[in-house]
Parts: structure tokens; sequence; C-alpha cells
């Protein structure tokens, strides 16, 4: 089935959508076609989706750049660190492209970030990419950037890139975060919160109603049942209230995951709610609003009270066998002159030695005092996990295996 597309209907989908895009867009049905896009609703309205949120809503063609020192630190954290360091580049757009541009995707030359910096339906960027596409379409796009900004190209350019990547495969799926994680971060599998994903998942509503993608398409909301996979502002809303309980759920990004799977298990557990492990249903919305935080019974918590949980246990055993290990490496080292003399000088600690006299006599032969400070590293180390885990338990971070949540 090949999806119709009209001037009409985007238009009513991106009311304020520069007539270019619009025109493009209909112009190149059959290079969509041709890239399987048109060939049932979930891609396309992905595929618009995508584009809208890298164009609000189709009516930029070229990154602009005018960041406020906020927007920096938001978008690019890896690049500001300090507010401070922000309000320098603020809105500074040739500025802020070269730091955060210049040195990857292919940007090697001196001003390389600003001049090939984000164009197009889906905001190509690097020169990595403009040479890719530009040589894909038969365009110089290196010598002349601004060319990828035009509407009518831009969409072929979108079209081979959602090819490249896979992205109808991920749309069929209805995985909003994969085809993100494609636009956003150039691979549908890389493990990154994309950004902007609010407005993502808003323009993907948007469309489904504007453009009649069927009744359950155009739902903004998840019915009352959640699960892993699920996404949407009632997931949202249960992240928000378990961490308001204590309950680690990662990021409030409306996306139920692995932690927010983990943390729905193990309020389940606590509050011996029955039924499977990792599914939310309504009914516990009123336990959850009367719960207890978890954090408040944990505050006092040692690591006494934790050494059933496995990796306490583990941690314990080898902390004790390092101490005694270290005792024996000193005391032996400490009392030998050589290796040809050391079993007659050591007599008086031969009760503490013997049973373990080869290993001794291995670290008196190769360096005890290495070995001893080996033996104290360990256990300082070790005794630092303990107390990690003991904080992360207290703060709820970490749930302990004792309490077998998968």
């Amino acid at each position: 089935m090949t999806i119709r597309l009209t001037a009409e209907a985007l238009r009513k989908a991106f009311p304020s959508a520069k007539m270019e895009y619009v025109n493009a867009l209909i112009e190149h049905v059959q290079t969509m076609e041709k890239h399987g896009i048109l060939q049932n609703d979930k891609r396309l309205k992905h595929f618009l989706a995508q584009g809208a949120a890298e164009t609000s809503g189709f009516t930029i063609t070229v990154e602009s750049g005018a960041y406020s020192a906020e927007g920096l630190l938001k978008v690019f954290p890896k690049y500001f660190k300090s507010k401070a360091e922000a309000k320098a580049y603020a809105k500074r757009p040739e500025a802020i492209f070269n730091r955060t541009y210049g040195g990857r995707l292919g940007n090697t030359a001196p001003g390389d970030g600003y001049k090939y910096r984000g164009r197009g339906i889906f905001q190509i960027t690097g020169k990595d990419a403009y040479k890719r596409y530009g040589e894909a379409l038969g365009i110089d796009l290196i010598n002349d950037p601004d060319k990828a900004a035009d509407p009518f190209i831009s969409v072929q350019i979108a079209c081979l890139y959602w090819s490249d990547l896979g992205l109808n495969a991920w749309a069929d799926k209805d995985d909003i975060l994969a085809v993100s994680r494609g636009i956003n971060g150039g691979n549908p599998k890389r493990n990154i919160q994309p950004n902007g994903m609010e407005h993502r998942r808003g323009w993907l509503a948007k469309i489904s109603q504007a453009l009649n993608f069927g009744a359950a398409a155009a739902e903004t909301g998840l019915p009352g049942q959640l699960k892993e996979g699920d996404e949407g502002p009632e997931v949202e809303r249960l992240q928000s209230g378990l961490r308001a309980k204590g309950y680690p759920v990662g990021a409030i990004d409306g996306i139920f995951g692995a932690n927010t799977r983990r943390a729905v298990t193990l309020f389940k557990a606590e509050n011996s709610l029955d039924g499977e492990a990792a599914i939310w249903l309504p009914e516990y919305d009123e336990v959850l609003k009367n719960a207890a935080n978890i954090q408040e019974n944990r505050q006092e918590t040692t690591a006494k009270e934790l050494a059933s949980d496995p990796i306490v246990k583990q941690a314990t055993f080898w902390q004790r066998l390092l101490l005694w290990f270290g005792i024996g490496g000193a005391l032996t080292g400490g009392a030998s002159e050589g290796a040809s003399n050391f079993p007659s000088l050591v007599q008086q600690y031969q009760p503490i030695i013997e049973t373990l006299k080869p290993p001794f006599e291995w670290a008196a032969n190769n360096g005890w005092v290495l070995v001893v400070l080996l033996c104290i590293a360990g256990f300082i180390g070790l005794r630092y996990l303990i107390q990690h885990i003991v904080r992360a338990y207290r703060h709820g971070d970490y749930q302990g295996q004792f309490r077998k949540v998968e």
C-alpha cells in the first residue's frame, strides 16, 4: 500500500511551513516511494515528525546558532561545562559551531564547523556528510554547502539519509527513540538520549491527527496498562511518581525502559502487589500515591545489614582474604633476609604461615613489599565499593540483589 500525500494535508499538519518545503515534499513523492517511506503510515509520519522537529515545523532551512547560554548548556553539555563559558559563546553562531563541530564529522580545516553546520530537513552536519550526499546526488556541496539548505535538494538528501540508516524498519515498529537516535545521533542503536524528544513526540502525535492515520495512532496518551517499550505522557507521569517515592527510574523521559521496569518491579515487591512484575496497572496509581518513600527507611542502613547481598558478600570475602594475605606477606617479608635462609628465620611465625607457606615464600622472593601494598590497595578499594553500595542503597540507586529484583 502506498500512502497518498497532498499539499493540503501538509499545510494542515504544518500551518507555518515554508511553501518551498511543502512543494518540495510533493514534488519528491516518487523519491519517497522509491525509498519505501510512503509504503505505510508509520513510515511517513515518523519521517515527517523528525523533519518537523529538526526544522521547527518546516520553517527553517539552516541551523541558526542563536543559542542562549542556557541553550548551549542543554544542547551541547559536552562542549560547555559552565554557565560562564556558555555566556562567552552565547548568540555567536560561528564561534559556537566551530567549537562544537570543528575537529570532527570530517571538519578538519579552520571554519569547517560553521561552514558545514546543519542544513535541510534533517539538518545534515559535517563535511563528511556534505561530501557523501553531494556525490550521491551529483551536486558539489563541498564548495557550495548552501545548496543543502534548498528544500528541493534537502528532501532528496533526507530520503537517502533515512535509507542509509535503515529507519523504515524502526518506524515500522513505531520506535520513536530509535528513529530519533538515527536522526539526531547518526545511529538508531546508539545509546543516547536525543535532543528534543518531547518535540519529536509532539509532532508525531500532531501529524497522526492531521493526516488521519487512524484513531489509535492519533491518541496522545497510553492505555492504563503500561509495560516496557511504551512511551508518552502517562509513562512520564509514572516515572515522576516513582521517583517522588525514592525509586530510581533514571531519566524522566516518558520511555518505559529497563530502569523504569526495575523500579516498577521493586515497587510491586515492596508493596506486595500481585500480577506480572513489570506491568503497571491503573489500580496501582492509588497505591503509589499513598506509598511510603523507600529512602526514609534506608538512611541508617549499614554494610552489616546488606551482608546477604551477593556483591557485598563477595567483596567482604575478598577483603578478608587480602587482609590475611597482606598480614602474612608483611610478617614473612619482614623476617626474611633472603630466599636462601627464609625457612630458618620465620620459625616464630610458623603457626600463622604454615598453611600458606608457598605463596609467602613467593612473596618473600619476589618483592613482598609490592604484594603487601597491592593487598592494602585492594582492601581499601573493596572497602570503598562496599561503602558505595551502602550509599547507593540508602538513596535508592541500588536495590540489593538479595531482594531478587530482576
